[in-house]
């Protein structure tokens, strides 16, 4: 899945926003919560160079909740809050549900029955971040 975060073009002939490729995948496939490894994987060019950093983490969580938990820790390696975000996930969760949670969260993330949404915290932390990326 590719999901783009996309800043737009820079007006005046500045120099283009970074770019950076998130890269995330999860060992974590079932229902029930298991431990499992998280891996997610920051790309960016650096004064013409390529620059790539990566991270290989133990967690305990559902399938669901690791495509979730990997694309957050992700984010929350970003230094440039200005940048322009392409994120990679193997995750459907997260992929299905990324554009779903800004209306989960207009509607005090409750489902139709009334039941709080899952991950709510993570999902709220996600949106945060992904808000202080201009948007087009």
């Amino acid at each position: 899945m590719r999901w783009r975060k996309n800043a737009g073009t820079q007006k005046g002939g500045e120099t283009a926003m970074a770019i950076v490729n998130i890269f995330c995948q999860s060992g974590i496939k079932t229902i029930a919560k298991s431990k499992g490894y998280t891996i997610y994987l920051l790309e960016t060019d650096m004064s013409g160079e390529p620059y790539t950093k990566h991270w290989i983490e133990q967690i305990e969580e559902t399938g669901n909740g690791a495509g979730v938990e990997t694309a957050l820790r992700a984010l929350r390696r970003l230094k440039d809050p200005e940048c322009e975000l392409v994120i990679y996930t193997d995750s459907p969760y997260f992929e299905a549900n990324i554009e779903r949670a800004k209306e989960w969260r207009d509607q005090d993330w409750k489902d139709k029955k009334g039941n709080e949404r899952k991950y709510k915290e993570k999902w709220e932390e996600i949106l945060r971040i992904l808000s202080t990326h201009p948007t087009k």
